[in-house]
């Protein structure tokens, strides 16, 4: 016998909150890549004389001004405020800020479960040997780029569809043996 499980959700925007951390430049580990390499950069460029009357121009007349993701940047200029449930703080990081561009498309399929067995009957003083192996959470299909789009780390109703970064559910294997006498 065999059986599969498939599940899924179409659309289902998600809220990222490692998006934030993961793409300002405030932190020298655990960069996402994309956002290092396709961020907004103005068009900025100078010319260095060495001692031996040499140009050097560094930077870029065109930027990259169709960077994909935030400027990267250290410290904003001005300080702003970053709500934090029922208070608020100062921050210097812009990247705290709720953006739209934490807001991520939550759709996926998935491949919940598959189980494959076989039952041998009328073995030398056994009435059957079943043999079976189950596989759960074995493959997601998406766009999201965070651990799992249907990980939440609340089990509040008001908190579905925020990715606080909780770890996915595991993926397991197991090797079934049944026997009747």
């Amino acid at each position: 016998d065999f059986s599969i499980l498939f599940s899924g959700q179409l659309g289902g925007d998600m809220y990222w909150v490692d998006y934030g951390v993961m793409t300002n430049m405030w932190r020298s580990y655990n960069m996402y890549g994309p956002a290092v390499k396709n961020a907004w950069v103005a068009p900025f460029e100078y010319t260095v004389t060495d001692a031996n009357g040499v140009n050097h121009v560094f930077g870029s007349s065109t930027g990259n001004i169709n960077g994909t993701f935030p400027r990267a940047l250290n410290w904003d200029k001005e300080s702003s405020t970053v709500f934090s449930g029922a208070s608020t703080r100062t921050s210097r990081y812009r990247t705290e800020q709720m953006n739209s561009s934490m807001i991520l498309d939550g759709s996926n399929l998935k491949i919940q479960n598959v189980s494959i067995g076989y039952t041998i009957k009328n073995v030398i003083g056994i009435q059957d040997i079943r043999l079976s192996l189950t596989g759960t959470n074995l493959l997601t299909i998406t766009k999201y780029p965070g651990y799992d789009p249907e990980t939440t780390s609340s089990s509040s109703p008001m908190a579905r569809g925020i990715d606080l970064g909780a770890y996915p559910a595991q993926r397991n294997y197991s090797f079934n043996v049944q026997v009747k006498f």
